[in-house]
């Protein structure tokens, strides 16, 4: 069974930032990282339990070519994407955003 994406806002944000970030600093690869992230997303769309558990839910997806992570929870009929977060970052940053308030 094929599950649809959903992206977080805050998901959405780090990728808006993070396209930008690579934009500034190299005319195109914006977009390139963009193919990137979306190549990914396709990986896990079809087969979401192939990549490694994080931390029970959340499973991480690494990019080709970018040191960045995407985090995401399977549900039933979804898949949640949580955080698109460099490699580097305190893991905290996607825990904090499973946990809630």
């Amino acid at each position: 069974m094929t599950r649809r994406i959903k992206l977080s806002e805050a998901a959405l944000a780090d990728l808006r930032s993070a396209a930008a970030w690579y934009e500034h600093h190299r005319a195109g690869w914006g977009d390139v990282f963009l193919v990137a992230v979306e190549a990914a997303l396709q990986k896990i769309r079809r087969s979401p339990e192939r990549f490694p558990i994080a931390d029970e839910p959340v499973r991480r997806a690494l990019l080709r070519r970018f040191p960045y992570g995407v985090f995401y929870v399977t549900e039933e009929d979804r898949i949640d994407v949580i955080a698109i977060i460099h490699s580097s970052r305190d893991p905290e940053t996607w825990r904090r955003r499973i946990e809630g308030p």
